[in-house]
């Protein structure tokens, strides 16, 4: 459909420049500073989470100090989880950025509106992102592909509309994640009082591996050179499906060929999913059922029960004590869980 609105590239709207990996030999300060250092796994909602943040010495700051972003910059991840966009708090101003994320300067602040650009790349835009990426190797957006990027431009006066009609809808979302995390607190605390803390094990339950309660499988990615194996056949899911507050996987965006899947690992529905690897630790653990069958990259872990064994009923473990597995999880699920 054609734009009502004219098109401009992002070239002709903003400077695009890249972050800084810390320099050879330099580690994070052991305290907290006033030079905090933003990494993709940092960036949550169009901000920043502040719940695991890293800092540097004022030596190290000084030595990449030009790779600092402004709250009035706009931040974009350009590796691992890419297409990430958003704004860092004014008190947050001047932090240093990751070499996995780029920062979008305005040119003009009367042509373009901030949380418009915001908005639109975290939506519309991302079609665009992905088309951009270059996955020959490691996945990555090239920061001159980014001045690629097509975006429609009202008036200001119509962007700053748009972006105060999405802050409205996107406030009423935070409440309702807030009322979902209650009723998830609640789940937590009904099992406990069923069965108990499964480190304390109150009521002496008989313990058991996981490993002995069904198979255990990593995940793989077919080879993306040959492009034949992947197609519409069967989903192939990633760590961003495995979500709170669903408790089933959500629908995955790429699909692998009838040729990816025999060369990809698969599990039956009833199976549970853990992410094993992430970009932050607040992921590690997190886990979803399956309704349906399904693949998986080698950032998941899959049980597939035994015919003896309530999905449900293990699925709850990892969705009550994600801790426990954060604590025992290395290249393969370990761990204790309840048995009835």
């Amino acid at each position: 459909m054609k734009s009502i609105y004219p098109i401009y590239s992002l070239g002709e709207l903003v400077t695009v420049e890249g972050g800084k990996r810390l320099p050879q030999g330099e580690k994070y300060a052991q305290k907290i500073t006033k030079y905090p250092y933003l990494r993709v796994c940092d960036f949550v909602d169009g901000s920043i989470d502040e719940t695991d943040l890293r800092f540097l010495s004022k030596e190290t700051h000084f030595k990449i100090w030009q790779y600092t972003i402004s709250h009035e910059d706009v931040y974009i991840s350009i590796a691992g989880t890419i297409g990430l966009a958003g704004v860092v708090p004014k008190h947050l101003s001047n932090a240093n950025l990751t070499e996995n994320a780029a920062k979008l300067v305005i040119k003009d602040k009367n042509k373009l509106d901030q949380s418009y650009l915001v908005y639109y790349l975290n939506s519309l835009g991302q079609h665009q992102i992905k088309k951009q990426v270059n996955t020959t190797s490691q996945s990555k957006l090239a920061l001159f592909r980014i001045d690629k990027i097509k975006i429609p431009l009202p008036s200001l006066e119509k962007q700053c509309q748009i972006a105060a009609i999405l802050d409205k809808a996107n406030s009423v979302r935070r409440k309702r994640k807030q009322a979902i995390k209650l009723t998830e607190n609640l789940l937590r605390s009904q099992f406990l009082q069923m069965f108990g803390n499964p480190v304390q094990n109150p009521y002496g339950w008989e313990l058991e591996k996981i490993g002995n309660l069904g198979k255990i499988i990593t995940g793989n990615t077919p080879p993306r050179a040959n492009r034949e194996n992947y197609g519409d056949y069967i989903e192939w899911i990633k760590s961003d499906n495995i979500t709170t507050p669903y408790h089933f996987l959500t629908s995955a965006s790429e699909k692998l060929s009838y040729q990816g899947k025999r060369i990809a690992r698969s599990v039956p529905p009833g199976s549970i999913l853990v992410t094993c690897i992430a970009g932050s630790r607040n992921s590690i653990g997190k886990a979803a059922l399956t309704d349906r069958e399904v693949t998986f990259n080698q950032q998941i872990n899959a049980i597939a029960p035994k015919k003896s064994v309530n999905p449900y009923f293990l699925y709850s473990h990892f969705f009550v004590a994600q801790h426990l597995v954060q604590a025992q999880l290395t290249d393969s699920i370990k761990g204790l869980v309840n048995k009835s």
